[in-house]
């Protein structure tokens, strides 16, 4: 069973930038920063935090923690999806205890919800305008379409 912490996101999404207050937070004494991870993580030590770029089973998505404007707090952040008739709605609350509203997005249709949704799962945060194209693709004259 794995003891070491793993974090896990997108490159250039803040995984080395906020590294020591993930550490502080997840009780980490060192870290270690794999672009993907090679070994095995078994091995490591609890007081470990691996950084990648791979999604693993229990690892932490960066996307899903908040960090403050003083770069030394984070905490963790939970996205709650609510799908209806209406579409889909998403919010953000700080824990899922007591579901602290971070931001709301607003409704929109099925599809637009799995794209935000797609965005969310790969470590990125949902557009909060997604627009259709001025021209169908098919339309473009071919020496702009490159």
């Amino acid at each position: 069973m794995r003891k070491c912490k793993v974090v896990y996101g997108t490159a250039g999404c803040g995984k080395t930038k906020y590294a020591e207050a993930l550490m502080e937070k997840l009780g980490c004494t060192r870290v270690i920063d794999y672009t993907n991870v090679l070994g095995d993580l078994d091995a490591l030590d609890a007081d470990v935090l691996v950084l990648t770029n791979e999604m693993l089973i229990g690892a932490i998505n960066f996307s899903d923690v908040i960090i403050s404007k003083d770069d030394n707090h984070i905490e963790p952040s939970t996205w709650i999806v609510e799908v209806s008739e209406r579409g889909v709605k998403l919010m953000r609350v700080r824990d899922s205890q007591n579901q602290e509203v971070i931001e709301v997005y607003p409704w929109v249709n099925r599809g637009v919800g799995a794209i935000n949704l797609s965005a969310i799962c790969h470590g990125y945060q949902p557009p909060r305008i997604l627009a259709r194209q001025d021209i169908p693709f098919e339309q473009i004259p071919p020496e702009y379409a490159s």
